[in-house]
């Protein structure tokens, strides 16, 4: 982590302490850059665009050229690593992280930042909720020393099938690169772990970790709730690689106390729920181990989530010609949008750019207008995903769909939710599907090398299937499912109405439709979308308490 404050009137930027400087250059990375020679040497050679271009690794890096006096600033291609900057008077604050950013900015909020909020629960870059503060966006670069920088695109990744492949040999090729990538982000790790759930990406770097580090620990997350945990999947999986297992137990008091901590590591509002599961895992792993590691990327990169393929009804009714659609889906939109069936509606009827915006989508426009206090009409979740649709244009739905989440929910919601989430705690968490040379391969996959039937990650399955249980091998997708649809329906209920209540968010939302959420939430415990609803709402709620006005400080997070 690190800030960095540009002064234009003067030419002059302030690092920190542990920045490398020699006469020419001063530098400082958040993350870590596999490159055959140093950073000033390479500098010396190319200019800084092309520099970065040639990184491998999780990065976002800050430098300072003496002698131009130039400023730059880059972040790796898949958003690993954060960047945030604002502009006051004539000074720049450059950070990794959006803390101390926003102070600098003024702690303003900005209003339609909010609205997308509660489309994707997150903020999609480059906005944030903070007025005035930009993130710099995955595999970009600027100049900031410029009058009008602009964010200049060095890198990114895009899904370019390649058909006729020979299987057997890309599987070899498959396993040879994970595999490499593995050791390399264990390289000098004396104590490594692993998050484990009773997933496929977890399992197989856990498996090959394991090789070269049979004491190695992974630690997987337990609730209290039928249906909510992993562990003996995850057992069985351990058990096969000869490693300790760590199963962390929690209920619904454990996580509630955890929330406050889990959005003050992220420093923004994003309300998914696994932020306090990794949170609470990160905190059973602290002091224990030097590095862990993680399988995020996997699932927009392979194709692991289950939108990605539709199945059933969806896929009937889009197969249905489009004036049938047409006519159904205006009788549809007349429906209340709680009604069960007209998601189902919506996925089916709809093109993919007018209802596709990534893994989540939480309130449509009618349902913000009545929750927000200064809604605009004027502002569409539309206008963020249009131009990533519009770069995608030839592609598959299903490769437009990873387009879209990996310029938007992979660096909006699960880079942050990990990174932060696990380096608040001391731990450094390595993601080895984002490797560039792994990600290389994800992006020539064609479809039947990603989905068969209803099964997913198809290519990968088979490049690792001897070091898989059968129930991980053959099973569904698994993750880190929170239970919170049953807490927010039972035990938790009065908590959320309680934060909703006294949050400080009147200017923002309507606390009575708010509420009336958190009661629809208690009497229908099986509905998919009011929890999501409201936990974003308690979400937001918290971040402004804890983030915004700043109840708490740094030091009570250790408690948590």
């Amino acid at each position: 982590m690190f800030s960095v404050i540009y002064d234009r009137m003067t030419g002059n930027a302030d690092f920190p302490e542990n920045a490398f400087e020699n006469d020419d250059i001063i530098y400082v990375v958040d993350g870590e850059i596999e490159t055959r020679e140093n950073v000033a040497s390479l500098y010396a050679k190319m200019p800084f665009g092309e520099m970065i271009a040639t990184f491998n690794g999780c990065f976002s890096i800050a430098l300072f050229d003496k002698n131009k006096g130039e400023m730059y600033i880059g972040r790796d291609r898949l958003g690993a690593k954060q960047m945030y900057y604002a502009e006051k008077d004539s000074k720049i604050m450059i950070s990794a992280c959006f803390a101390p950013v926003f102070e600098f900015a003024g702690k303003g909020i900005d209003k339609v930042a909010v609205q997308h909020y509660f489309t994707f629960q997150y903020v999609p870059e480059p906005m944030t909720v903070g007025e005035g503060v930009k993130a710099l966006k995955l595999g970009h670069y600027a100049r900031i020393s410029d009058p009008d920088f602009s964010q200049v695109r060095f890198n990114t990744w895009k899904p370019a099938p390649v058909e006729g492949k020979d299987r057997e040999e890309f599987k070899g090729e498959i396993r040879e690169k994970l595999t490499n990538a593995v050791k390399k982000s264990l390289k000098g790790a004396k104590n490594p772990a692993a998050f484990l759930s009773g997933g496929l990406d977890s399992s197989i770097l856990t498996a090959i970790a394991a090789k070269d580090f049979p004491e190695m620990t992974a630690y997987t997350i337990a609730f209290d709730i039928p249906g909510f945990s992993e562990a003996e999947v995850a057992a069985q999986s351990a058990k096969m690689y000869g490693i300790k297992h760590n199963v962390v137990r929690l209920n619904a008091d454990d996580f509630r106390c955890a929330v406050p901590f889990a959005i003050k590591a992220m420093g923004v509002p994003i309300a998914d729920p696994s932020a306090t599961a990794v949170s609470l895992i990160a905190k059973a792993a602290e002091g224990k181990c030097d590095v862990i590691l993680s399988g995020e990327g996997s699932d927009e990169l392979w194709g692991g989530y289950h939108v990605y393929n539709p199945r059933g009804k969806v896929l009937k009714l889009m197969a249905l010609p489009g004036f049938i659609k047409n006519t159904v889906w205006a009788f549809a939109s007349l429906l209340p949008d709680s009604m069960r069936g007209k998601d189902l509606l919506r996925r089916g009827c709809l093109p993919l750019e007018k209802r596709f915006v990534g893994n989540t989508f939480l309130f449509t426009e009618k349902e913000k207008k009545k929750l927000l206090k200064k809604f605009d009409s004027s502002v569409r979740f539309t206008d963020v995903t249009a131009p990533y649709y519009k770069e995608a244009s030839g592609l598959s739905d299903m490769d437009k769909m990873q387009y879209v989440d990996t310029n938007l929910w992979l660096p909006g919601d699960i880079d942050v939710v990990c990174g932060k989430g696990c380096s608040e705690r001391g731990l450094k968490c390595v993601t080895p599907f984002m490797d560039n040379e792994v990600t290389d391969l994800a992006r020539t996959l064609t479809k039947d090398e990603k989905v068969s039937g209803a099964q997913n990650k198809i290519i990968l399955r088979e490049a690792f299937g001897d070091l898989l249980t059968d129930e991980v091998r053959n099973g569904k997708k698994r993750g880190y499912p929170v239970p919170v649809r049953v807490w927010l329906a039972g035990t938790l209920n009065e908590w959320a109405a309680g934060v909703i209540r006294d949050g400080n968010v009147s200017e923002y939302i309507d606390k009575k439709y708010a509420l009336k959420l958190v009661e629809k939430c208690r009497k229908n415990p099986d509905d998919p979308l009011y929890y999501r609803k409201v936990w974003a709402i308690v979400v937001f709620c918290l971040w402004i308490k804890y983030c915004k006005d700043g109840a708490g400080d740094k030091k009570q997070r250790k408690e948590s």
